[in-house]
């Protein structure tokens, strides 16, 4: 009999755990949340959200009161917007008018019982890289080979496999891959965009000519996670932009262009008399040149240009001065001068002249205290001049005619610079 009593009272125990078990909330910043959900979100003041019509196209829209609360199911990046996904199909896009917050990891990980979360991103973690397939087994038909570090955003679940969306350069698609072959992201670290850059969705496409390609601004803070072979950084903006970058245009430190109102000193700008100067032309109708100019004495330099095409190369002797004053400095490259007014300032006119040919206005657009190139390169004191217009820039693709720089000059395609 008291065999038969203990064995009630567990039986009983179970059911009570596993009701209680069933029943349990999970309650966040005030809140109850559910199986699926990745955040949630409030509005400063009313607004629409949309809905597609399913087959027609169209889209239907209710308005949402401002300082409720609502529970979000999903992220999407459209181009370079960010939408968020409410319950029944409607979506809205993150703006200033959205208050957005998003769930910590364990606890939609205790919601879901899962270590892969609806909506997040993934990576292909398998070394030889994973088959995308068309039903959740391994016999079905393959649509996709990726390799290790593809990115993947995660679907849903069934069984030993996970759906996935694939976001190729051009195209989408969904399919399954078994979930030993896809893991969460590393811990990011935080950096810094040090140019203007085209990220790219997969680390095996090109960079530029990318049609699936975003563009994430200088100064931008990002998030990054690992660094693939060849070179380049998966990186995810505040924003929700996700994609890869190269590492060399990542910085640890915040990038900062203060502008200059006005500079009185040429000194700062000037190059120095006792350095050689490295000169470099590219992309010029064919034709390319490269040299050293060394000092011979103070702000006089001399070179042995070497200038090449596809079908000849020679070197050509060359003269470089310098002459400052207060009121200006004077560059002279063999026959052509670049004259720049002190005190300089946005609108102020550097003049260039060629010998045989008009004399040329740059107009001074932007001075900052420094800048950063593509290269990775940075410069102090740098002025801005000549905006070129949309039919200069499709001769030139250049954005500007003149960049100067402390110890740095470039002049259409002509470089100069000093270490």
């Amino acid at each position: 009999m008291k065999k038969v009593v203990f064995a009630l009272i567990v039986l009983f125990s179970c059911i009570y755990s596993q009701e209680a078990s069933a029943s349990e909330k999970f309650i966040w910043d005030g809140s109850e949340i559910v199986e699926g959900q990745i955040g949630k979100m409030t509005f400063s003041k009313d607004v629409k959200v949309y809905k597609k019509v399913k087959d027609s196209g169209d889209f239907t829209s209710m308005v949402v009161k401002r300082n409720n609360y609502f529970r979000v199911y999903g992220k999407e990046v459209v181009g370079e917007h960010t939408y968020l996904w409410m319950s029944g199909g409607y979506r809205v896009q993150l703006t200033d008018l959205v208050v957005y917050k998003e769930l910590p990891r364990d606890i939609i990980e205790k919601v879901s019982g899962s270590k892969l979360i609806n909506g997040e991103t993934v990576y292909v973690s398998s070394k030889g890289g994973v088959s995308i397939k068309a039903a959740p087994n391994a016999n079905a038909k393959t649509l996709h080979r990726v390799p290790y570090q593809t990115v993947l955003i995660v679907k849903d679940f069934s069984g030993d496999y996970v759906q996935v969306r694939y976001r190729g350069h051009d195209y989408d698609f969904a399919g399954y891959v078994a979930k030993d072959y896809v893991a969460s992201l590393p811990n990011p670290k935080t950096k810094y965009i040090k140019e203007t850059v085209i990220a790219s969705r997969q680390p095996n496409y090109a960079i530029h000519g990318n049609s699936g390609a975003v563009t994430l601004g200088r100064g931008q803070e990002v998030k990054t996670y690992f660094t693939t072979s060849n070179g380049l950084t998966l990186v995810t903006s505040k924003e929700g932009v996700t994609g890869f970058v190269p590492s060399t245009e990542l910085s640890t430190k915040k990038i900062v262009n203060v502008p200059i109102s006005i500079l009185k000193d040429p000194t700062l700008i000037a190059l120095n008399p006792l350095k050689g100067i490295t000169y470099s032309r590219y992309q010029v109708i064919d034709s390319y040149a490269s040299g050293v100019y060394n000092p011979v004495k103070e702000n006089h330099w001399k070179g042995n240009i070497n200038h090449s095409t596809s079908e000849v190369s020679y070197y050509k002797a060359s003269d470089f001065t310098m002459a400052v004053t207060k009121d200006n400095i004077v560059y002279t490259i063999d026959d052509s001068t670049i004259t720049i007014p002190f005190p300089l300032k946005v609108g102020s006119k550097i003049i260039s002249h060629t010998e045989g040919f008009q004399k040329e206005e740059h107009v001074v657009d932007r001075m900052l205290d420094r800048y950063t190139f593509n290269n990775g390169e940075t410069i102090e004191n740098v002025i801005f001049a000549g905006p070129m217009s949309d039919n200069e820039k499709l001769g030139w693709n250049l954005d500007y005619s003149i960049i100067l720089g402390k110890s740095y000059i470039q002049f259409y395609y002509d470089f100069y610079k000093q270490e």
